[in-house]
């Protein structure tokens, strides 16, 4: 479990993370939270941001902050904002092992995406799905997200992205020890990372 859980936390903090914030440290973003107060998108983007840090700990405190941002994003009509917070929160409900609640609000974060044609946080959501297909043991469904996930990134410049989905792709071939598919997709999670330099 703990290895889900790390690649959905690196993958939401690479290239495609959920806001302008998301790379600032917790006590940054918690002194953010107090002195800005106004309901907009700034708070909305702190509140999902924080919540990262609640991954192992405190998980009530995150799930709050996750519901003030969806109650916030709905009043202001911040439609990415929303979509930030119900990837977060199929997340919170992926980490507590409720893979049920995960997928329903995953999809809809999808759905939110790709109603607004936003193709850049909706990786995240995406890897979503497809840990919440792993989770049940759903492999070919999730092997069929992470292929969606890179025909959407096709053309894009290489980044750490790719190597994960690489590597999450690998670690559902190893776990139905499919050791060619396996050897495969490992071998091009080494040489993307050689490639970037990606420790």
């Amino acid at each position: 479990m703990k290895f889900i859980y790390l690649c959905l936390f690196i993958f939401s903090s690479t290239n495609f993370g959920y806001s302008q914030t998301y790379n600032t440290p917790k006590d940054s973003l918690q002194n953010l939270l107090d002195s800005h107060l106004l309901r907009d998108s700034v708070r909305v983007n702190a509140l999902i941001d924080i919540q990262n840090y609640f991954l192992i700990d405190e998980h009530k405190k995150g799930l709050n902050y996750i519901h003030e941002a969806i109650e916030i994003a709905n009043e202001i009509n911040y439609e990415n904002g929303y979509g930030f917070s119900l990837t977060a929160l199929g997340a919170y409900f992926l980490r507590q092992g409720e893979n049920d609640s995960a997928l329903v609000y995953t999809l809809k974060a999808i759905d939110q995406f790709e109603s607004t044609n936003e193709n850049q946080n909706i990786f995240a959501a995406f890897n979503n799905l497809a840990l919440i297909y792993k989770n049940s043991g759903q492999f070919d469904e999730a092997i069929s997200t992470y292929k969606t996930m890179l025909e959407k990134l096709e053309g894009r410049p290489l980044s750490p992205s790719f190597v994960i989905v690489y590597f999450n792709i690998a670690s559902i071939y190893e776990a139905q020890q499919n050791w060619v598919d396996y050897e495969t997709w490992i071998t091009k999670v080494i040489e993307t990372a050689e490639q970037l330099n990606f420790q």
